[in-house]
């Protein structure tokens, strides 16, 4: 298993590779690489094609597995515990895309095939689910990833509907989208995160844009496909930090992005299996003291960095 580094290996990492992993990017941007755990595997701490991750009230990082049909708990030493097998039972998965964790410490999941939503305690104890394949309210198609904002509402991005479903943890929910290139409009919505102010962010991913919106769907965009810093090529999975920056896993861009809310990005890492490279990053967080923790898919691994400076909130 690839094992945590220590904050001072990560400052050396961080000046040999500087260089190579930041050079289209401003001098003003610093990240320190803190440490990766997680190898290809069905052990607790291995990982087989990990989609989506969180942050627990207690600064655990937890992860849905898809390709092990579980979620796992770890600490950032990449210790862990693992709940869930494959499966259409209830507290049962097949192929997790979404995990988030609400105010009252519950653990809420969101799996495409089975296209529901199931809620459990901060163990893995199963509460109560909602949903079915369909297009009708609290029915989805293809369910990518999901978020709670400041009321607890539970926010998920309804892939292949074209729209984001805002429910109560009953499943009684309102919509927004369809499918289309204006704002407001998504190509395959891909995942979403709240802001400090419960604007809703999605990373549209067919469109290769951002879009950040109101619970009413009238939404602001930016970004486009390409290669440069602001572009984007299938973005999956969005963060917030402390300042409201964006955090965005660029997924066949093999990097991630830093960027305020007008669109002004820094970019870091390429492709590869060196610290701070990816493969098909599919997922970041934001843990504590505004660290990035990236399930780096390709990989089957997370990695976490430490940003120093960057974009700031405007």
């Amino acid at each position: 298993m690839l094992r945590f580094f220590h904050l001072s290996m990560g400052l050396a990492i961080l000046l040999s590779v500087t260089g190579s992993l930041f050079a289209q990017s401003p001098p003003n941007v610093e990240l320190v690489f803190e440490g990766a755990f997680g190898t290809e595997g069905s052990q607790p701490g291995q990982f087989l094609n990990p989609r989506a991750i969180t942050v627990g009230e207690h600064g655990q990082i937890i992860v849905a597995d898809s390709g092990n049909d579980r979620i796992q708990i770890c600490d950032d030493q990449g210790r862990c515990t693992a709940f869930g097998r494959r499966g259409e039972r209830l507290g049962e998965f097949t192929n997790p895309h979404g995990v988030v964790v609400d105010s009252r410490g519950r653990i809420i999941t969101v799996e495409t095939y089975t296209a529901r939503v199931q809620i459990f305690d901060s163990e893995g104890g199963f509460l109560g689910s909602f949903g079915s394949y369909g297009s009708r309210l609290a029915q989805f198609r293809v369910p990518g990833g999901l978020t709670v904002d400041s009321q607890d509402r539970i926010i998920i991005a309804d892939e292949l509907n074209h729209r984001i479903q805002i429910c109560d943890d009953q499943g009684n929910c309102t919509a927004f989208g369809s499918e289309g290139t204006e704002p407001g409009q998504f190509r395959i919505p891909r995942a979403v995160t709240v802001d400090s102010q419960d604007r809703i962010i999605v990373s549209d991913r067919e469109n290769h844009r951002i879009q950040i919106c109101d619970d009413q769907g009238n939404c602001t965009t930016f970004g486009s496909y390409g290669t440069a810093a602001g572009q984007f090529a299938a973005p999956s999975e969005v963060a917030v930090d402390s300042r409201d920056r964006i955090i965005v896993a660029d997924r066949d861009n093999h990097r991630i992005q830093v960027c305020d809310q007008q669109g002004n990005c820094k970019a870091f890492g390429r492709f590869g299996t060196a610290p701070g490279e990816f493969s098909s990053p599919a997922a970041v967080a934001v843990g504590k003291q505004d660290r990035i923790i990236v399930a780096d898919r390709g990989n089957n691994r997370i990695q976490i960095f430490q940003l120093i400076s960057g974009v700031e909130r405007k």
